[in-house]
C-alpha cells in the first residue's frame, strides 16, 4: 500500500510540475504575441495588428482555462480583447468585433457571473459607439497608464 501511495504521489508531483511548466510556457507565449501585436499597433499596420492580436487572444483564452490564478488570466484576457477590439475598429471590422464579443462573453461566463462579464466587456461595447478620435485617445491613455504603472514598480 505504501508503494502504491508513493507511486501516486510521484505521479501527482510529475503532473503538477508538467502543468506548471506548460502554464509558464503559455504565459511567455501570450506575452510574446501581445508584444508583437503592440508593435504592429504602434506602427499603425492595422491588418498586421489584427492578425497578431488574434493570435494573442487565442493564447489569452487558453490561459483562462489553464491558469491557477483565474483573476490574473481574466485581467490579461480582457486587456488583450480591448487592444484587439481597437485594432478591429481601425480596420472597420465592427462585425468581427461583435463576434469577438460573443466569444468573449461565452468564455467569461464560464468563470464569472453574467453581471461581471457584462461589466468587463463594457469598454469593448463602448468602442463600437466611439468615433476614431475617442478610440485613439482612449487607447493612448491605456498605454500611458501602463508606462506610469511600470515606472512606479521599478
Amino acid at each position: 500500500m505504501t508503494s502504491t501511495k508513493h507511486s501516486a504521489d510521484a505521479l501527482d508531483n510529475s503532473i503538477s510540475a508538467q502543468h506548471k511548466q506548460m502554464l509558464v510556457q503559455a504565459i511567455h507565449r501570450w506575452r510574446y504575441l501581445l508584444d508583437g501585436a503592440r508593435r504592429e499597433l504602434h506602427a499603425q499596420d492595422w491588418h498586421a495588428a489584427v492578425d497578431a492580436y488574434q493570435e494573442a487572444h487565442s493564447q489569452a483564452e487558453l490561459l483562462i482555462h489553464i491558469a491557477d490564478c483565474k483573476n490574473c488570466a481574466i485581467k490579461n484576457y480582457v486587456r488583450t480583447l480591448l487592444e484587439y477590439g481597437y485594432s478591429l475598429c481601425q480596420t472597420n471590422q465592427s462585425d468581427a468585433l461583435l463576434r469577438l464579443l460573443d466569444i468573449a462573453r461565452q468564455t467569461l461566463d464560464c468563470y464569472a457571473t453574467a453581471t461581471l462579464s457584462q461589466q468587463l466587456l463594457k469598454p469593448l461595447f463602448s468602442l463600437l459607439d466611439a468615433n476614431n478620435q475617442q478610440r485613439d485617445l482612449w487607447i493612448n491613455q491605456l498605454f500611458v497608464e501602463d508606462a506610469l504603472q511600470q515606472r512606479a514598480v521599478h
